[in-house]
């Protein structure tokens, strides 16, 4: 695998582009204990912040995917190159704009969305694949949180989910489109445009020509938000962190 990376640097952006959706998507909630000290933050959003916990630990839960991905056997500088630092943090402030945006957009998550999303994680669940209300409080409670505290934390993580879809489902894909872009890929292999082979592969050029796009919307959008609500970055904190 390292020989891969060595040989075709677009299998480092993949990865990249993969584990970045991860981290910032729902399904990973990260445990928040006690308060933090005044100015004990890695940045600042508005209203919402981002602690250092929630910077350490999902800089921490990113180090250990690449580690088991490469089963250990990564160059010393390979992180350092990837900039994961920076990474983690940029994938908590898109998520904590987007909450912000989400917030002022009056997008809301309903109880019964949080009650599902508790009963069907595995976190939760015992040998038998069923929810254990007792396994779910004995979690919470040796981690430092009462279940109020938890499903507010759930709550976030699915209005930025839900919101996220939103904005990737406003992208809107005509026949039009795909036949521009399929005609623009042939023209660069320097092959004709073909009628029977366009509409073989419609719903595959369909479903990546939708993807590209959505996520190029997603993208833009969260640099507005950054226009409109200038993230604070505590860059000392962060330096410390890098340095450790």
């Amino acid at each position: 695998m390292i020989e891969l990376i060595h040989r075709y640097p677009i299998v480092i952006k993949v990865l990249l582009t993969l584990v970045t959706v991860a981290f910032i998507g729902t399904g990973g909630w990260m445990w928040k204990t006690g308060k933090e000290a005044e100015g004990d933050y890695a940045a600042k959003i508005k209203d919402e912040t981002v602690s250092m916990k929630e910077y350490q630990d999902t800089l921490q839960r990113m180090q250990e995917f690449y580690s088991q991905t490469f089963q250990g056997k990564l160059p010393p500088d390979f992180m350092k190159k990837l900039d994961i630092n920076k990474r983690a943090l940029d994938s908590l402030v898109e998520k904590k704009l987007l909450l912000v945006a989400a917030k002022s957009e009056g997008v809301k998550v309903g109880d019964e969305d949080i009650a599902r999303a508790i009963t069907e994680g595995k976190s939760f669940q015992d040998e038998s694949g069923k929810f254990s209300k007792d396994r779910y409080l004995s979690i919470l409670k040796s981690n430092g949180m009462t279940p109020s505290s938890f499903e507010n934390s759930m709550r976030d993580d699915l209005t930025v989910d839900k919101f996220r879809n939103m904005i990737k489902d406003s992208v809107y894909v005509t026949d039009n489109d795909l036949r521009d872009y399929y005609t623009k890929q042939m023209s660069s292999q320097g092959k004709p445009f073909s009628e029977e082979e366009f509409k073989a592969k419609h719903d595959e050029l369909m479903r990546s020509v939708t993807s590209t796009l959505q996520e190029k919307a997603l993208k833009s959008f969260v640099e507005g938000l950054k226009s409109t609500y200038k993230p604070v970055i505590n860059q000392q904190l962060i330096s410390q962190q890098a340095a450790s």
